[in-house]
Protein backbone atom coordinates (compact mmCIF):
# COMPACT_ATOMS: atom_id res chain seq x y z
CA UNK A 1 0.00 0.00 0.00
CA UNK A 2 2.85 2.32 0.76
CA UNK A 3 4.85 1.85 -2.22
CA UNK A 4 1.55 2.57 -4.41
CA UNK A 5 0.31 5.40 -2.40
CA UNK A 6 3.95 6.69 -3.30
CA UNK A 7 3.54 6.40 -6.75
CA UNK A 8 -0.13 6.92 -7.16
CA UNK A 9 -1.45 9.06 -4.23
CA UNK A 10 -3.99 8.21 -1.60
CA UNK A 11 -6.43 5.62 -2.05
CA UNK A 12 -10.26 7.34 -2.89
CA UNK A 13 -11.52 5.81 -0.02
CA UNK A 14 -9.38 8.80 1.72
CA UNK A 15 -11.67 11.35 1.64
CA UNK A 16 -11.01 14.75 -0.07
CA UNK A 17 -13.67 17.32 1.53
CA UNK A 18 -12.52 20.11 -1.17
CA UNK A 19 -10.32 19.87 -4.05
CA UNK A 20 -9.61 22.02 -7.12
CA UNK A 21 -10.77 21.64 -10.33
CA UNK A 22 -10.22 23.09 -13.43
CA UNK A 23 -12.16 22.42 -17.38
CA UNK A 24 -11.03 23.03 -20.18
CA UNK A 25 -13.30 22.91 -24.08
CA UNK A 26 -10.61 21.74 -26.12
CA UNK A 27 -11.98 19.96 -28.82
CA UNK A 28 -8.96 19.00 -30.65
CA UNK A 29 -10.35 16.68 -33.23
CA UNK A 30 -10.97 18.44 -36.96
CA UNK A 31 -13.35 16.44 -38.97
CA UNK A 32 -15.05 17.95 -42.01
CA UNK A 33 -18.64 18.14 -42.61
CA UNK A 34 -19.25 14.57 -43.18
CA UNK A 35 -17.13 14.47 -39.37
CA UNK A 36 -14.67 12.34 -41.27
CA UNK A 37 -11.25 13.19 -40.21
CA UNK A 38 -7.68 12.94 -41.98
CA UNK A 39 -7.14 9.81 -41.22
CA UNK A 40 -8.70 7.14 -43.86
CA UNK A 41 -11.31 5.55 -42.23
CA UNK A 42 -11.77 7.73 -38.96
CA UNK A 43 -14.37 9.57 -38.18
CA UNK A 44 -14.93 11.95 -34.96
CA UNK A 45 -18.70 12.86 -33.39
CA UNK A 46 -19.49 15.23 -30.32
CA UNK A 47 -17.47 17.32 -28.04
CA UNK A 48 -14.34 15.54 -29.15
CA UNK A 49 -14.67 16.90 -32.35
CA UNK A 50 -13.91 20.42 -33.01
CA UNK A 51 -17.49 20.84 -34.97
CA UNK A 52 -18.30 22.10 -31.03
CA UNK A 53 -16.12 25.08 -30.75
CA UNK A 54 -15.05 26.13 -33.77
CA UNK A 55 -18.24 27.57 -35.34
CA UNK A 56 -18.97 29.90 -32.29
CA UNK A 57 -15.73 30.55 -31.43
CA UNK A 58 -14.15 32.30 -28.32
CA UNK A 59 -17.74 32.16 -26.10
CA UNK A 60 -17.93 34.82 -23.65
CA UNK A 61 -18.78 33.24 -19.92
CA UNK A 62 -20.75 31.18 -18.91
CA UNK A 63 -20.10 29.73 -22.51
CA UNK A 64 -23.20 28.55 -24.29
CA UNK A 65 -26.65 27.29 -23.33
CA UNK A 66 -25.59 24.25 -20.58
CA UNK A 67 -27.44 20.94 -22.54
CA UNK A 68 -26.98 22.66 -26.05
CA UNK A 69 -24.23 19.83 -26.61
CA UNK A 70 -26.54 16.72 -26.25
CA UNK A 71 -27.97 18.01 -29.96
CA UNK A 72 -24.35 18.20 -31.47
CA UNK A 73 -23.96 15.15 -29.85
CA UNK A 74 -26.84 13.59 -31.74
CA UNK A 75 -26.64 15.32 -35.41
CA UNK A 76 -23.13 14.67 -35.21
CA UNK A 77 -23.30 10.96 -34.18
CA UNK A 78 -25.97 10.65 -37.04
CA UNK A 79 -23.65 11.86 -39.47
CA UNK A 80 -20.85 10.40 -38.64
CA UNK A 81 -21.81 7.04 -38.07
CA UNK A 82 -23.83 6.44 -41.47
CA UNK A 83 -20.80 7.63 -43.33
CA UNK A 84 -18.34 5.55 -41.31
CA UNK A 85 -21.01 2.51 -41.95
CA UNK A 86 -20.97 3.56 -45.40
CA UNK A 87 -17.19 3.42 -45.69
CA UNK A 88 -17.02 0.19 -43.47
CA UNK A 89 -19.50 -1.85 -45.57
CA UNK A 90 -17.08 -1.41 -48.70
CA UNK A 91 -13.37 -1.65 -47.70
CA UNK A 92 -11.35 -4.57 -47.71
CA UNK A 93 -9.21 -5.54 -44.37
CA UNK A 94 -5.84 -4.35 -44.84
CA UNK A 95 -2.77 -5.92 -43.79
CA UNK A 96 -1.25 -5.75 -39.72
CA UNK A 97 2.08 -4.18 -39.68
CA UNK A 98 3.08 -6.89 -36.50
CA UNK A 99 6.74 -4.98 -36.55
CA UNK A 100 4.60 -1.56 -36.26
CA UNK A 101 2.87 -3.28 -33.19
CA UNK A 102 5.57 -4.69 -31.47
CA UNK A 103 7.30 -1.29 -31.58
CA UNK A 104 4.57 0.61 -30.37
CA UNK A 105 3.87 -1.91 -27.41
CA UNK A 106 7.82 -1.34 -26.52
CA UNK A 107 7.40 2.14 -26.51
CA UNK A 108 4.55 1.95 -24.46
CA UNK A 109 5.82 -0.71 -21.59
CA UNK A 110 9.53 0.79 -21.39
CA UNK A 111 8.70 2.66 -18.27
CA UNK A 112 8.17 -0.72 -16.72
CA UNK A 113 11.67 -1.91 -17.36
CA UNK A 114 12.94 1.11 -15.59
CA UNK A 115 14.45 0.46 -11.91
CA UNK A 116 14.20 4.00 -11.15
CA UNK A 117 13.39 7.38 -13.01
CA UNK A 118 10.67 10.07 -12.72
CA UNK A 119 7.16 9.62 -11.37
CA UNK A 120 4.92 10.58 -13.87
CA UNK A 121 2.48 11.55 -11.05
CA UNK A 122 4.85 14.39 -10.23
CA UNK A 123 4.91 15.81 -13.99
CA UNK A 124 1.46 15.92 -13.45
CA UNK A 125 0.78 17.54 -10.87
CA UNK A 126 3.61 20.24 -11.58
CA UNK A 127 2.03 20.89 -15.44
CA UNK A 128 -0.90 21.75 -13.64
CA UNK A 129 -0.04 23.91 -11.06
CA UNK A 130 2.65 25.53 -12.72
CA UNK A 131 0.85 25.93 -16.31
CA UNK A 132 -2.97 25.42 -16.14
CA UNK A 133 -4.57 26.29 -12.55
CA UNK A 134 -2.74 29.33 -12.13
CA UNK A 135 -5.06 32.13 -13.42
CA UNK A 136 -1.99 34.13 -14.56
CA UNK A 137 -1.75 31.61 -16.92
CA UNK A 138 -4.86 30.36 -18.69
CA UNK A 139 -7.64 33.49 -17.67
CA UNK A 140 -5.09 36.19 -17.03
CA UNK A 141 -3.10 36.08 -20.25
CA UNK A 142 0.62 37.56 -21.72
CA UNK A 143 2.87 37.03 -23.55
CA UNK A 144 5.90 36.81 -20.59
CA UNK A 145 3.98 34.45 -19.01
CA UNK A 146 2.69 31.87 -21.64
CA UNK A 147 6.13 32.22 -23.01
CA UNK A 148 7.83 31.09 -19.63
CA UNK A 149 4.90 28.47 -19.18
CA UNK A 150 5.88 27.04 -22.66
CA UNK A 151 9.65 26.57 -20.83
CA UNK A 152 8.54 25.07 -18.16
CA UNK A 153 7.07 22.63 -20.33
CA UNK A 154 9.65 22.16 -22.91
CA UNK A 155 11.39 21.09 -19.05
CA UNK A 156 8.74 18.28 -18.48
CA UNK A 157 8.91 17.53 -21.78
CA UNK A 158 12.51 16.44 -21.81
CA UNK A 159 11.88 14.10 -18.90
CA UNK A 160 8.92 12.08 -20.32
CA UNK A 161 11.41 9.41 -21.69
CA UNK A 162 12.51 8.84 -18.20
CA UNK A 163 9.49 7.59 -16.23
CA UNK A 164 8.60 5.16 -14.55
CA UNK A 165 5.87 2.39 -13.75
CA UNK A 166 5.57 0.07 -11.20
CA UNK A 167 2.69 -1.66 -12.65
CA UNK A 168 0.13 -1.29 -15.58
CA UNK A 169 -1.75 1.70 -13.19
CA UNK A 170 1.69 3.17 -13.27
CA UNK A 171 1.82 2.85 -17.22
CA UNK A 172 -1.61 4.54 -17.58
CA UNK A 173 -0.53 7.73 -15.44
CA UNK A 174 2.91 7.65 -17.91
CA UNK A 175 0.27 7.76 -20.54
CA UNK A 176 -1.56 10.82 -18.74
CA UNK A 177 1.16 12.56 -18.23
CA UNK A 178 2.12 12.72 -21.85
CA UNK A 179 -0.98 13.88 -22.71
CA UNK A 180 -1.46 16.81 -19.99
CA UNK A 181 1.87 17.84 -21.31
CA UNK A 182 1.11 18.40 -24.84
CA UNK A 183 -2.06 19.55 -24.16
CA UNK A 184 -0.79 22.61 -21.61
CA UNK A 185 1.90 23.08 -24.67
CA UNK A 186 -0.68 23.49 -27.37
CA UNK A 187 -2.64 26.02 -24.92
CA UNK A 188 -0.29 27.84 -24.63
CA UNK A 189 1.74 28.25 -28.09
CA UNK A 190 -1.92 28.56 -29.75
CA UNK A 191 -2.07 31.75 -26.96
CA UNK A 192 0.75 32.76 -27.59
CA UNK A 193 -0.14 33.36 -31.66
CA UNK A 194 -3.50 35.04 -30.84
CA UNK A 195 -2.33 38.84 -30.57
CA UNK A 196 -5.88 40.33 -29.49
CA UNK A 197 -8.60 39.47 -26.55
CA UNK A 198 -11.81 38.07 -28.03
CA UNK A 199 -14.31 36.73 -25.64
CA UNK A 200 -13.15 34.24 -23.27
CA UNK A 201 -9.93 34.62 -24.39
CA UNK A 202 -8.10 37.43 -22.63
CA UNK A 203 -4.60 38.89 -23.09
CA UNK A 204 -3.47 41.73 -20.99
CA UNK A 205 -0.88 42.71 -23.45
CA UNK A 206 -3.62 42.97 -26.37
CA UNK A 207 -6.88 44.09 -24.34
CA UNK A 208 -8.40 44.92 -27.66
CA UNK A 209 -10.30 42.91 -30.45
CA UNK A 210 -8.43 42.67 -33.53
CA UNK A 211 -11.01 43.56 -36.23
CA UNK A 212 -8.44 44.92 -38.80
CA UNK A 213 -7.62 41.41 -40.05
CA UNK A 214 -9.57 39.06 -40.91
CA UNK A 215 -11.00 36.25 -38.50
CA UNK A 216 -8.75 33.32 -38.50
CA UNK A 217 -8.97 29.40 -36.92
CA UNK A 218 -5.60 28.63 -34.76
CA UNK A 219 -5.11 25.13 -35.55
CA UNK A 220 -2.65 22.55 -33.73
CA UNK A 221 -0.76 20.03 -35.67
CA UNK A 222 1.41 17.06 -34.31
CA UNK A 223 4.38 15.90 -36.63
CA UNK A 224 5.81 13.20 -37.19
CA UNK A 225 9.00 14.40 -34.70
CA UNK A 226 6.38 15.05 -32.03
CA UNK A 227 6.55 18.23 -32.37
CA UNK A 228 3.77 20.68 -32.67
CA UNK A 229 3.03 22.63 -35.59
CA UNK A 230 0.80 26.27 -34.77
CA UNK A 231 -0.93 28.12 -37.64
CA UNK A 232 -4.08 30.66 -37.54
CA UNK A 233 -5.83 29.52 -41.01
CA UNK A 234 -8.53 32.04 -42.57
CA UNK A 235 -12.07 31.33 -41.74
CA UNK A 236 -13.44 30.05 -44.75
CA UNK A 237 -16.42 32.78 -45.05
CA UNK A 238 -17.08 32.01 -48.76
CA UNK A 239 -18.67 28.57 -47.65
CA UNK A 240 -21.29 30.40 -45.38
CA UNK A 241 -24.49 30.90 -46.35
CA UNK A 242 -24.75 33.54 -43.84
CA UNK A 243 -21.34 36.10 -43.77
CA UNK A 244 -20.34 38.73 -41.27
CA UNK A 245 -21.03 42.62 -42.51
Amino acid sequence: MKKAEKYYGKAPTDKIDVGLLTGIQSNPLRTNVNMETKVEGLWGAGGVTWTGCAWQGAVSAPGGVRGAGIGTCQITGRIAGQNAGAYAAAAKQGNIDTAQVEQYKNEVYKPLGRKSGVNPVDIIREIAEETIIDLDQTIRRSGERMEKAIAFIEQKKASLDDMVAVDGHGLTKCMEAKGIVMNAEAMHRSGLLRKESRGSFNREDYPDRDDMNPPTWTIVELKKDNTLDVFAEPVPFENYRYKPE
